[in-house]
């Protein structure tokens, strides 16, 4: 537990992660996963870029979702997520869990895929 609020306090401090702003993670894939034991090195690059749209002061709200598949509509519980929004067929996931640590699952309502991202965050 006291693990998590630290983790949590370091995201709020951290200037990337500053109210209102837009953010862009620059991913590398460290391991991707298709099942409980089905786990491989990851893949390539990926880019995110959340751009708050309309949000209350704690950040939670509507945001735009932009990567590689196209924009979509996000929704937030707050700035620092769980984001999630649909991209084609599949609802995606992403839980930001460290400064550089980012957790992303793609779900297309049958097999989940979980991407264990290494990630610079800027603004």
């Amino acid at each position: 537990m006291k693990a998590a609020a630290l983790i949590l306090t370091s995201l709020a401090a951290s200037p990337a992660l500053a109210e209102g702003a837009r953010l862009t993670l620059t991913c590398s894939t460290a391991t991707v996963c298709t099942g409980p034991s089905a786990c491989r090195p990851g893949g390539g690059p990926i880019e995110i870029v959340l751009a708050p749209q309309d949000t209350d002061a704690a950040g939670a709200g509507t945001y735009t979702a932009r990567t590689a598949a196209g924009e979509a509509e996000a929704q937030a519980a707050g700035h620092l997520g769980p984001f999630a929004w649909q991209e084609d067929a599949a609802r995606v996931s992403l839980v930001l869990a460290s400064e550089a640590q980012a957790v992303l699952v793609r779900s297309d309502g049958g097999a989940a895929q979980t991407s264990l991202l290494t990630c610079d965050v800027t603004q």
